[in-house]
């Protein structure tokens, strides 16, 4: 079996399908579920190959985009830069979400928060995505991904430094995942997406003490001064330090006037 791996050819689908099913405690398929530990995780591992073939796997902070797909910074003069540009095939490995009060895997409702990086993982299942890594360098995306890691700006003023976004064609999670289950399709919330840094600066104004209501109440963090990092369809995503945490709306939201009351919506969800 070994050598009938070894002997595959190198443009072979980005993750084996698997003949037969695994079914495990506490595999969540739900696509919701997955696109909410994608959008929630602040790190992950970056898995690229060197010059010679072999894997290099680094820690990295990663945002996602309005769609949901991966958004990493990283200099052309890191290793894992320069195998990037040479090898456009990456692999993304990110962090569990943190179990329910009741201990269970998982968040107990449509909202969540990123586990700690300790104790065993491997009875943990954990969501990895493969694609194709490319630069890009409009400002907002640039601007998504510093809004939610602000550690990271003087790192992206360097002429070196370039935010890469992945494009998703495979994931994984206990079985294959069909990366429509991951990237959502924008094509009527445009005016959502172009509205985002100044519905941000209005959640993070007059609206400042409802997102840590919500961030406790719902998502189960620790309370405090939480802020809004992005918003899309789906949800919103929140941060307060290095944690993360992520609300999901009980209806997809289109336009930049649905968010408020999509957001009053979570705050009788949350009394």
């Amino acid at each position: 079996m070994t050598a009938d791996i070894a002997a595959k050819p190198a443009d072979m689908p980005f993750i084996t399908p698997r003949a037969v099913a695994i079914d495990g405690p506490g595999l969540a398929m739900d696509p919701a579920h997955l696109r909410l530990n994608l959008r929630t995780s602040p790190l992950a591992a970056l898995a690229t190959r060197d010059p010679g073939g072999h894997p290099f796997a680094t820690l990295t902070n990663i945002a996602t985009d309005s769609d949901g797909s991966p958004l990493f910074l990283t200099s052309q003069l890191a290793l894992h830069g320069r195998n990037a540009a040479a090898n456009n095939r990456v692999s993304l490995s990110f962090q569990p979400l943190a179990r329910d009060r009741r201990g269970q895997p998982g968040a107990p409702s449509r909202h969540g928060r990123t586990a700690a990086l300790a104790g065993l993982v491997l009875a943990r299942a954990r969501l990895t995505v493969s694609g194709h890594a490319a630069i890009d360098d409009d400002p907002r995306v640039r601007q998504r991904f510093l809004t939610r890691h602000r550690k990271t700006a003087a790192f992206a003023q360097m002429q070196d430094f370039h935010i890469w976004r992945v494009t998703v064609a495979a994931g994984h999670y206990g079985l294959g995942i069909d990366p429509v289950d991951l990237i959502l399709d924008l094509r009527d919330a445009e005016t959502l997406v172009a509205a985002e840094s100044e519905l941000l600066a209005t959640l993070n104004g007059s609206h400042a003490a409802t997102l840590s209501r919500l961030a406790s109440r719902l998502a189960g963090a620790l309370p405090g001064a939480w802020r809004a990092t992005g918003i899309d369809p789906e949800g919103l995503d929140l941060a307060l330090g290095d944690e993360t945490a992520r609300l999901t709306f009980q209806q997809a939201v289109h336009s930049p006037e649905a968010a408020l009351p999509a957001l009053e919506l979570l705050l009788d969800e949350a009394m």
